[in-house]
């Protein structure tokens, strides 16, 4: 007997028991609804409004009923040119409003949406409403050269991967079907200005539109925007011919640049906007184990609201193994096991909170609503999640295949579009500039400190509470000072903010079930490690924001170092030439990293753990929708058994010691050169400091004229970290150019020219616009709150920033950009093929450099 309770007593002490304050399992309900005001207007055109009186933004998309699958045969890439020319011809003279804008083109429908704040609503209409008023007499050749070349450089910049497309998706949907044409193709290079102008009449008018607006929309100005879109002229849209049915068929098709021969099934699905849609993007990009020798397996979705299919594919090493690998695949999905369902629930739950409120996404699924003749009712999606059952996602695993293609590596570029072949040309245009006498920014800051509720427990951590009754969220965060140090200091710092989680492992049956139901609606913490600071941070459904919070504090609290997370962490860098803004951050890092970081013993991450982690100076932001009295009482009992170090956290032995100088990396088969440039940071120098945001938004207006003499849309931006930085790609014929451009323009800003007092003004501005922005949505305040919490400045310092940005001088910018855009400061990292790396470095008088082999 003894024996017996010796047994007993040994095994309750491996089992743990897990607190869970007192919260409940179990479903839990709410009524969701949203307030959408549509209408249809005389000229055809759709108008919805979705008021959000929580944030000073508004959005506004503009879908049109044309994309790449209504190019004409020998026009390929047509409507993703007419996209860069409209943006262009609409939006330009406006960008002073504009906070965000962009526009996308995909098969069926292309996108134009811009954000603001909510006193600029007026110029952002007059935006869109101008973008139907383009006609052949706002075409200057000029603009239409550049852009064109635009849509070259950038369809340069996706063929780094190094394969075409077009045979592949030929091979998928058949030759000579719309939806095998590349969005991104160049054959509209060959389109005359008459074919665009008649391809601009025929897709682009009113009829062809749906436009939303959310935000913090007046009601008082509803009429008046109506009234606007509505003096917009009818006219004719271009009837949609059908698409061909998918034709049956077995075939074998070679794929320049591709990695491995592989087999792939096609099974034919609904168009997008039925209700299978969760079921099925559950599948999209879904992995599985066939068989130990093919190399890999995954599934994907591919086509749009016409048509999609679902294709699965096996590669393999060996060619002759194809036909083989296509018949396990058969075989394979005549039974699917479907495994994991309830995590894909969870994270299409999780995209969905994440993505609801925010204004873009908001406005532009409004429009997919209406264009599909669907309710205008966001929420139907979530209800959609979790009606989908593992029986609705297996079964179109089980359908029979339409095709089956083997696809071959080749390297025959015969009769396919090779990007490197496209010739681009320099471009010397304008860009306007508003004057020094432009007005600040109108709006003000709706939430500041007044609305948090702050809250001191004893351990000392610090609780700032910011309810939002309208919200479908919670999101939970807490910032620990932290300075990461240098080199391994900072790989240890890394690991062991990313590795902590809750130890479930030796738990008694009730307490894993209870886990396990968490898991199907919880989401998990996730860290990042800053320059002062880490973050632990979570986000979910309100529904279950208790929850959250308690997963948040077990997680700080009672957090290990697992061997399921430590073992399977991959930490390798990449294969082949690192990327160049890479490896400037290692120059700016005291080239701390390698192309494997160093791993540490779970031993010394508790260490780092245990020495590190106080709560005596840390912040937890609780935002969204919550009972306060409820959260207030969770937070004590969940985060008062955090606690406090003995002694404060040590000092980092070693601080990050950027590298002046030059590097290279070369790689003869780049199609585009990559141009990297920083300044080592003086000590002491600040992440947020408002008069470097101030400098760096400066330096990149003016390399605005970068990137659009070389014909370049995306490339050679600029930003404000520790120091200023500026990254971007250019064709490789003109990285001298660039190169020069570049130091023109650091030159010229170190040195204060006429121009700097009319650019300080508008950059300014710039910023303080974004500063002013508030987003409205749980994780948009939360970031809010946690620069302040960062900046070690309380919640006074949430309005402190605006105000430093205001009281920013020119001489304070003069004075910046002499001391911190020195020559002896500056790292260089060119990337690409080595004739052009040596264009570039020449323009630097570069005698010595580094070479990054790879």
């Amino acid at each position: 007997m003894r024996l017996l309770w010796l047994v007993v007593g040994l095994i309750a002490a491996c089992t743990s028991h897990v607190d869970f304050a007192g919260l409940q399992t179990g479903p839990r309900a709410a009524v969701f609804r949203d307030h959408v005001e549509t209408k249809r207007l005389d000229n055809g055109l759709h108008l919805a409004v979705l008021p959000d009186t929580r944030t000073n933004l508004v959005a506004i998309t503009v879908r049109y009923e044309v994309g790449g699958a209504d190019d004409p045969a020998d026009r390929a890439g047509l409507s993703h040119f007419v996209e860069h020319i409209l943006a262009e011809a609409s939006e330009r003279g406006r960008e002073r409003s504009v906070l965000y804008g962009n526009a996308e083109t995909w098969l069926d429908r292309t996108y134009f949406y811009t954000v603001g704040l909510d006193s600029d609503v007026d110029a952002l209409v007059e935006t869109a409403v101008h973008r139907f008023e383009v006609g052949c007499h706002d075409l200057d050749p000029a603009i239409l050269a550049r852009e064109r070349d635009v849509v070259i450089e950038e369809l340069k910049l996706r063929s780094r991967a190094g394969w075409y497309p077009q045979p592949f998706l030929a091979a998928l949907w058949g030759a000579g079907h719309p939806y095998a044409r590349s969005v991104g193709d160049a054959s509209f290079a060959a389109a005359t200005p008459q074919e665009v102008c008649a391809f601009i009449d025929q897709h682009y008018g009113p009829a062809a539109a749906t436009v939303a607006i959310a935000g913090n929309v007046d009601p008082a100005v509803v009429d008046g925007i109506t009234r606007r879109f509505a003096a917009l002229p009818a006219r004719a849209i271009a009837t949609r011919a059908a698409l061909p049915q998918l034709e049956p068929g077995e075939l074998r098709v070679a794929v320049p640049g591709l990695d491995r021969p592989t087999a792939a099934l096609v099974m034919r699905l609904p168009g997008q906007g039925s209700r299978a849609d969760p079921a099925i993007e559950m599948l999209d990009g879904r992995t599985w184990e066939l068989s130990h020798r093919i190399a890999s397996e995954w599934i994907e979705v591919v086509g749009e609201e016409r048509a999609r299919i679902l294709v699965a594919f096996a590669s393999v090493d060996d060619p002759t193994q194809l036909s083989t690998v296509a018949t396990k695949l058969r075989e394979f999905f005549a039974t699917p096991r479907f495994r994991a369902f309830g995590a894909f629930q969870v994270q299409q739950r999780r995209r969905f909170v994440n993505q609801f409120d925010d204004l873009v996404h908001a406005s532009r699924r409004i429009t997919d609503l209406i264009a599909r003749g669907q309710p205008v009712d966001r929420y139907r999606e979530l209800g959609e999640i979790d009606a989908t059952r593992e029986s609705d996602v297996s079964h179109w695993l089980a359908a029979p295949a339409v095709r089956v293609v083997e696809l071959v590596p080749t390297s025959d570029l015969v009769g396919v579009h090779d990007p490197a072949q496209l010739a681009t040309e320099l471009h010397h245009l304008e860009t306007p500039t508003s004057g020094a006498d432009e007005p600040p920014p109108a709006a003000k800051l709706r939430h500041g400190a007044s609305d948090v509720i702050e809250d001191h427990l004893a351990n000392g951590l610090t609780v700032w509470l910011a309810p939002d009754p309208k919200a479908i969220a919670v999101d939970a965060r807490v910032i620990i000072p932290l300075q990461p140090g240098a080199g391994a200091e900072y790989d240890v710092a890394s690991q062991a903010s990313e590795f902590l989680t809750p130890d479930d492992s030796n738990l008694d049956d009730a307490d894993t079930d209870r886990i396990k139901w968490f898991r199907s609606i919880g989401s998990p913490v996730t860290a990042r490690l800053g320059q002062r600071s880490v973050s632990f941070g979570v986000s979910g459904l309100a529904l279950f924001g208790d929850w959250h919070v308690w997963y948040l504090a077990r997680t700080l609290v009672d957090g290990q170092y697992n061997d399921s997370t430590y073992l399977h962490a991959d930490y390798i860098t990449g294969r082949g030439a690192p990327d160049a803004i890479t490896v400037l951050g290692r120059r700016l890092d005291g080239d701390r990293a390698q192309d494997q970081i160093s791993m540490h013993s779970r031993s010394e991450l508790e260490q780092f753990r245990r020495t590190h982690f106080d709560p005596t100076h840390a912040t937890l932001i609780i935002t969204g929708n919550f009972d306060v009295t409820a959260m207030r009482r969770e937070v004590h009992d969940v985060f008062t058994r955090w606690r406090p170090l003995a002694t404060p956290p040590p000092p980092p032995t070693s601080e990050p010691h950027a590298v002046p100088g030059f590097v290279a990396v070369p790689v003869p088969s780049a199609l585009t050169v990559e141009v990297a440039v920083g300044f080592a940071p003086q000590p002491g120098a600040r992440v947020d400091d408002p008069a470097r945001r101030v400098l760096a938004r400066i330096l990149g207006d003016r390399v605005i004229a970068v990137r659009e003499s070389l014909g370049i849309s995306y490339a050679i931006q600029a930003a404000a970290f520790r120091s200023v930085v500026l990254a971007g790609a250019v064709d490789p014929a003109f990285s001298g150019d660039a190169a020069q451009a570049i130091s023109t323009a650091i030159a010229t800003l170190r040195d204060g020219d006429d121009k700097l007092a009319v650019d300080f003004a508008r950059a300014r501005n710039e910023i303080l616009r974004e500063e002013l922005a508030e987003v409205g949505t749980p994780s948009g305040r939360g970031r809010q709150l946690e620069r302040a919490a960062v900046r070690g400045e309380g919640l006074a310092g949430v309005d402190t920033q605006i105000e430093a940005i205001r009281a920013l001088t020119l001489d304070d910018i003069r004075h910046l950009a002499a001391a911190e855009l020195a020559y002896d400061r500056l790292i260089l990292v060119v990337r690409g093929p080595p004739d052009a790396i040596k264009a570039a470095l020449q323009v630097f008088h570069a005698s010595a450099f580094d070479t990054v082999a790879h």
